[in-house]
């Protein structure tokens, strides 16, 4: 891939790309893998791992079908928990333990520590792995959540990701004391006390879900998601994650006052509103009579959306952007007109915001010796408007052209008197062809592409010579 890049484009909502305009030569076609499907699958050559497809291109030829398949990578997510109670359950979660990520030849391909909240988390490719806990000085092992091995657990990330991995253990008694079991008194056993009546115990749930369409109101449910239960004085009594439904429950509680206090993914990080009807508040109190079944002490939580774009620069005076400018500098602006984020384009020219849903602008600062062409909302050509108040905007596009050098005062030279010599004969200019071709996901690790790529960057570059588009 030494040559040099010729020409840019990202892939459309279908995952198509197309090179137009191209003379006859050898190309290469290399794709510029996402953050969020970063693993190459196979392409055009069948080469699995390899993001460039090698394009000899005759005069007036549409190479099509120059195809990339990539994949996400998996994630597996568990947590550590200490059977504080002696009956099998996991109830307070353990920091500091070891997890070991290891491959099914036995290669141990990552290590971590749990954090506070008992948790740890890995990424790597899809396959079948083993994740192994090293029990804390101090533990025994309970079980785990695949029944086997308590310290084992097998995952298997070939189609999908792995959440919900427990392992529980428990501190491990103390030795028993040599001393003999003390001679009984004789003293007869005083007369018993009425038993009094055992107050009845009780509980409290609820369902955590996401609002896909920024509604306030919840849609999705959100599985493994980790839920404390404090008592009144602030201490942590008892920890759960939410099944595939969302729901969560805490059994056998006395009455009190509790808090449940919901602890945000990464993933879907946004509070919205909770069963008390505080939004972003993440904790619900609970007054606890004896024997009662607390429902429906639900959260309701939000993704950050993403904003992404490209400065291109027009080098044909087409009005279409060829090639990425990079150090433009990009700023979000909020509705209210507040800068919340400014940020540098990348090396392909690109930006990427993260943000709230709502309304904003994208703010070009038009880089020093360039003007502005035009944006992809086709107004202002350095403010683009994007709304992302129900899903992420992409594909957003700044198209600059160095300025014109300001024209000379010296006249136009007097027109010599020789006359015009006689033209050659016009030879007959070679046709022009076309590089296209789809980038696809492959969502179930069968080496297909199942879903298209949209907004993936793809360079075409020539075998080292000059620029040609």
């Amino acid at each position: 891939d030494g040559g040099d890049v010729v020409a840019t484009t990202t892939t459309d909502a279908d995952g198509f790309y197309i090179f137009y305009d191209l003379p006859d030569g050898d190309y290469v076609v290399m794709e510029i893998n996402s953050d969020t499907v970063p693993l190459d699958v196979t392409d055009a050559e069948g080469e699995p791992q390899d993001n460039l497809i090698a394009v000899p291109l005759g005069a007036g030829e549409n190479a099509t079908f120059k195809n990339f398949t990539d994949e996400k990578k998996r994630v597996i997510t568990g947590v550590v928990l200490e059977d504080t109670d002696d009956d099998d359950e996991g109830n307070v979660p353990i920091e500091g333990v070891v997890i070991s990520l290891v491959s099914s030849d036995g290669t141990v391909v990552a290590t971590v520590e749990t954090n506070e909240d008992g948790e740890f988390m890995f990424m790597d490719e899809p396959g079948e792995y083993t994740i192994v806990e090293d029990t804390p000085e101090g533990f025994s092992d309970v079980k785990d959540s695949d029944g086997d091995d308590p310290n084992v657990i097998s995952v298997d990330i070939t189609q999908g990701d792995s959440t919900g991995n427990e392992f529980v253990d428990e501190q491990a008694s103390s030795a028993p004391s040599e001393s003999p079991t003390p001679e009984p008194t004789a003293s007869p056993t005083a007369e018993p006390t009425a038993s009094p009546t055992t107050a009845p115990l009780g509980s409290i749930s609820g369902f955590v879900d996401e609002d896909t369409d920024n509604d306030d109101e919840g849609e999705e449910p959100l599985a493994d998601i980790l839920i404390q239960l404090k008592d009144d004085g602030g201490d942590v009594v008892a920890t759960t994650t939410t099944d595939a439904d969302g729901f969560y429950i805490f059994y056998d509680l006395p009455d009190g006052d509790y808090v449940v206090m919901e602890i945000n993914s990464d993933t879907v990080p946004l509070d919205v509103t909770d069963a008390e009807g505080e939004p972003q508040d993440n904790l619900i109190a609970v007054p606890l009579g004896a024997g009662e079944n607390a429902t429906f002490k639900n959260f309701t939580d939000e993704k950050k959306r993403v904003i992404t774009g490209v400065v291109l620069e027009d080098t044909d005076d087409d009005d279409e952007g060829n090639v990425p400018i990079e150090g433009v500098v990009i700023s979000l602006v909020s509705s209210d007109g507040t800068v919340v984020a400014t940020v540098e384009t990348n090396e392909d020219g690109e930006f990427m915001f993260m943000d709230e849903p709502g309304e904003y602008t994208i703010v070009e600062d038009t880089p020093e010796g360039f003007s502005d062409v035009k944006d992809s909302d086709g107004d202002d050509p350095n403010v683009i408007s994007v709304d992302i108040t129900q899903g992420d905007s992409t594909g957003n596009e700044f198209v600059d052209e160095q300025a014109s050098s300001a024209p000379s005062e010296s006249p136009t030279p007097e027109p010599t008197a020789s006359p015009t010599a006689e033209p050659t004969a016009s030879p007959t200019t070679a046709p022009l062809g076309s590089i296209s071709g789809f980038v696809d996901e492959d969502t179930d690790n069968d080496d297909e592409g199942e879903e298209p790529l949209a907004d993936i960057l793809i360079q075409l570059k020539d075998d080292g010579g000059d620029v040609v588009a």
